[in-house]
């Protein structure tokens, strides 16, 4: 399931046809790569067309990253990206289709001018008014937290205004996965306030000097570029403290919902989780202290804190699989045939998953993986029907996607049956400690809200 948060109603631009393909190609990429993204962008809903924007992400997924920012963009950005790209088999294909612009390291340069060029290629886009994306810690991060900014993006928009360049806004966008190296995870993508930049210039140059070659404008900017990015991007101390404080935020969402068996929205957990990591730390310590204890009693009884508030009795249970088994009567026999066609790109990218390399690597190579694999396999299985007839083409094109689509609905429906077969036959073992799970989720959301009131 893919949602839209709020502020997806803003900027709903004439796509040229390039963008439109891009758009939904990637949408439908998406799709299957991902359960659920979810994009919070509230900040642009009074934004007007056709402004220079320059949007700087955290670097979490590798090729993942620009891929979801694709997606949730309403226009495709010109993506500012380091040259090795280019040199990935199909990758660079990719990225001169989406217009990208290479970046270079001052190291790697082929000649003095090679990242002139590059400043060239951006000033001119946001001059056109093209949206610009750029990853300003320069690397792929594996700690849950933001690496010092570089200066690129504070010189690409300081160059930009003195070239005449007007209304140049910096938007801070951060991603957030719940496992970047799985496939079908979830997202969340969330768009902050920008950096009005003609507003708050002489902040950044009080000699009155705002160009790329004043350090210290540059200097400032950059301060603030980290900052603002540290407000929407995972940036947690290490991975046990982000642990701690997305169960915590959960867990208190999900007491204080109108119904607690619902699904917390991914975007409103990470945000009250980044709040948490704002904290002093003798409130995280509690928070962390709590929500360990809490963990503990579930690990006893091998539930999560969502499957206990979600235990059925036997009525829904046996509701639940007569329902799901009449759905997977009608989803199977499209499923078969996806599967016919796609078992070896799923397996392929399923196997990404076991590969001995960091989960940025596996993030990068997931999306990478399925355009490539699936677009071998969806080539060849049209190429074949074509052979047939030109009817049994257009048949094949139709059903592909469809087929596809109904293989992912019937395998996580089975998934499904599995965990909901799961809570109810541990659901008994609850019981035994219902009113210590209780008190503990109340001592959770105490120290959740003592730190960040509602």
């Amino acid at each position: 399931m893919h949602g839209e948060g709020e502020g997806r109603r803003h900027i709903r631009k004439n796509l040229r046809w390039r963008d439109r393909f891009i758009k939904r190609f990637v949408s439908f990429a998406v799709f299957f790569l991902y359960e659920r993204v979810e994009v919070f962008a509230s900040s642009l809903d009074d934004l007007p067309e056709d402004v220079p924007v320059l949007a700087v992400s955290n670097h979490f997924g590798g090729f993942a990253d620009p891929f979801l920012l694709v997606y949730a963009s309403p226009v495709v950005p010109r993506i500012v990206a380091r040259d090795k790209i280019w040199k990935v088999p199909f990758a660079g294909w990719i990225m001169n289709a989406i217009g990208a612009i290479p970046v270079h390291k001052p190291k790697e340069q082929q000649g003095p001018t090679t990242n002139q060029n590059m400043f060239s290629s951006c000033y001119a886009a946001l001059a056109a008014g093209e949206p610009l994306l750029i990853f300003p810690e320069g690397i792929t991060r594996e700690d849950p937290s933001i690496a010092p900014v570089k200066t690129g993006a504070a010189r690409i928009a300081l160059g930009a205004r003195e070239q005449g360049t007007v209304g140049i806004l910096i938007l801070p966008i951060g991603i957030h996965y719940e496992d970047k190296a799985a496939l079908r995870s979830k997202v969340f993508i969330n768009a902050g306030t920008p950096i009005d930049l003609d507003a708050t210039i002489d902040r950044y140059a009080p000699d009155g000097d705002p160009s790329p070659d004043n350090r210290d404008a540059v200097g400032r900017l950059t301060a603030d570029i980290e900052l603002y990015l540290r407000r929407v991007a995972p940036n947690f101390s290490d991975w046990h403290e982000a642990r701690a404080m997305t169960q915590a935020a959960e867990v208190t969402l999900r007491s204080e919902a109108d119904d607690p068996a619902d699904s917390v929205s991914i975007a409103d957990r990470d945000m009250l989780a980044a709040d948490l990591a704002r904290v002093d730390q003798a409130s995280k310590e509690e928070v962390i202290a709590a929500t360990g204890s809490l963990d503990t009693d579930l690990s006893g009884v091998g539930l999560t804190d969502a499957e206990v508030y979600r235990k059925m009795g036997t009525g829904r249970f046996v509701g639940f699989i007569i329902r799901s088994g009449l759905v997977l009567l009608v989803a199977i026999p499209l499923a078969l045939i996806g599967l016919t066609v796609n078992i070896w790109p799923l397996l392929l990218i399923g196997a990404i998953g076991f590969l001995p390399v960091e989960p940025a690597v596996k993030a990068t190579a997931k999306p990478a993986g399925a355009i490539l694999f699936f677009g071998i396999a969806w080539t060849i299985a049209l190429w074949q029907a074509l052979r047939e007839s030109v009817v049994a083409g257009v048949i094949a094109g139709l059903l592909l996607p469809v087929s596809l689509a109904a293989l992912v609905y019937a395998s996580e429906r089975v998934v499904r049956l599995a965990k909901v077969a799961k809570q109810w036959i541990r659901g008994r073992r609850v019981e035994a400690i219902g009113e210590q799970l209780v008190a503990k989720r109340a001592v959770v959301r105490h120290a959740v809200r003592s730190a960040v009131p509602r």
